[in-house]
């Protein structure tokens, strides 16, 4: 997790862009503060006098002026869209600390999968050559037939391909391992673990959509929506803001002559940019407003569904798992049987290869059903939301 977290480059932009979102939102509070400039200047020109002679002048000014926008409705509203802005960032990368867990939760899983799935191949290899050395005595004494003898001979092959196929799962598990915890060069990764799994018991869903990363991005999409709104409504208030200026000037370059000067201005647009155009603005930002609300509704409404089938998923997987436990453990008990019967030479070896591909069969089932179980889990916990390190 550790790792991801440092080195995972869809999670590192997200956190990116968090960031680059606050700062937005702390950068337009600049316009409520005053704005201040100092000046400084130099000139000088040649004045003809009414004797026909060019007189030269400096002339030195030095000042500072001052403005503050007393209301202005346009800063307020870049206020509430940069905060919506960076509650959505924070809401995205929710969403994608959630994807990441998942993602590298399932590529450890497989690869856990995959290295108890080379133990289990193995065992089951060792069990068609001790079958196929059993079936070739047989045929060698003549208690057997020929075809009899190639089949278990196969099978024991297939058993051996198998066991060298796992060896490359294994190397492709450990790739997307190595892909989602972002790293750029193949690491040879050891991991331990095991598949686990567990019932739940029925959750209050409402209020764990409530709580979902996606739901909280419509949220994040509405409030944004509603600051666009805030926005369209801007021309329907008047400016009204303040300035003032000292200055001196004269022949010197620290002049003495003072200056100064003050004013207000109120201004309110009427047309062009006036009521007029604010009514479209505003119907459509309040069209926006209502779309985004319907966003949210149906987010709401997909989440909850996706959290009743992912939790009815996880139950299900952990039910079959322990009925193919049972299963896998009569296998086990019907094959020591069978072959009991089939070396005291009272069971065909037809019926005999049957309870050993049943065997087989479970065994490999019972595996399969604690990963799906596993993964199930994984699926869960992605429905609700939870990120890296939850």
């Amino acid at each position: 997790m550790d790792i991801a977290r440092r080195q995972n480059p869809a999670l590192l932009a997200a956190e990116r862009g968090v960031q680059a979102s606050l700062l937005q939102y702390r950068n337009s509070f600049n316009g409520l503060m005053p704005h201040v400039s100092l000046s400084n200047s130099y000139s000088n020109s040649d004045t003809l006098s009414s004797l026909g002679h060019y007189t030269n002048a400096d002339n030195w000014q030095a000042g500072a002026n001052a403005s503050l926008d007393i209301f202005n409705a346009q800063d307020y509203a870049s206020m509430s869209t940069t905060k919506a802005q960076e509650m959505q960032a924070k809401a995205n990368l929710a969403q994608v600390s959630a994807q990441v867990r998942f993602t590298l939760a399932e590529a450890f899983i497989k690869l856990i999968y995959n290295e108890q799935r080379v133990t289990v191949d193995r065992q089951i290899e060792d069990i068609q050559k001790t079958n196929a050395q059993m079936v070739s005595l047989e045929y060698k004494s003549g208690q057997e037939s020929k075809g009899d003898m190639m089949t278990s001979q196969a099978q024991y092959l297939q058993a051996q391909v198998t066991v060298s196929n796992d060896r490359l799962n294994i190397r492709a598990a450990k790739m997307e391992l190595n892909n989602q915890l972002g790293q750029d060069q193949f690491s040879d990764i050891e991991v331990t673990g095991t598949l686990d799994y567990s019932k739940l018991p029925l959750p209050d869903f409402p209020s764990l959509v409530a709580q979902t990363p996606q739901v909280a991005v419509a949220e994040a999409a509405v409030v944004l929506s509603k600051a666009g709104l805030e926005t369209s409504e801007v021309s329907l208030w008047p400016d009204f803001s303040a300035t003032a200026s000292r200055f001196y000037n004269g022949n010197t370059e620290l002049p003495h002559n003072p200056h100064w000067s003050w004013g207000a201005s109120l201004s309110l647009p009427i047309f062009g940019s006036g009521p007029t155009a604010a009514y479209y603005q505003i119907s459509a930002a309040k069209e926006s407003l209502a779309q985004a609300k319907e966003n949210l509704r149906a987010s709401q409404d997909s989440t909850r569904s996706l959290l009743e089938q992912d939790w009815t998923s996880l139950n299900e997987d952990a039910d079959l798992v322990a009925a193919n436990r049972d299963l896998f453990a009569a296998a086990q008990q019907r094959y020591t049987e069978s072959t009991i019967r089939y070396n005291a030479g009272i069971m065909p070896f037809e019926t005999w290869i049957l309870s050993v591909s049943d065997l087989i069969n479970f065994k490999q089932g019972y595996l399969g059903s604690e990963l799906s179980a596993a993964l199930a889990e994984v699926q869960w916990d992605n429905a609700l939301g939870k990120g890296l390190g939850e």
